[in-house]
């Protein structure tokens, strides 16, 4: 089997992916607080809480719109439950 130029990119860059989740190693407090909030603004939708360099790295990847989005469809999905579980529960 012929190994192409981006085969051998993502074999590497599986490696380099395993080797960094492989450190045994507890993260810095801040990276695991930055994380946190960032994975509330999924949930949410609601930025206010994020690093002013994290919300410019996403506007500048293109990404600022999953923000917003992956909050309106968290709301979405918690309407649509309560919503059968009020239906379910009148029955």
């Amino acid at each position: 089997m012929k190994q192409t130029h981006f085969s051998v990119l993502v074999v590497s860059f599986t490696a380099a992916m395993a080797a960094f989740f492989a450190v045994p190693n507890e993260p810095p407090l801040w990276i695991a607080l930055a994380l946190l909030l960032l994975a509330a603004a999924l949930v949410t939708g609601v930025r206010g809480m994020i690093a002013p360099d994290t919300r410019r790295a996403f506007r500048h990847s293109g990404l600022a719109h999953m923000l917003a989005i992956s909050g309106l469809h968290m709301a979405l999905f918690a309407g649509s439950v309560y919503a059968l579980i009020r239906l379910l529960a009148a029955l």
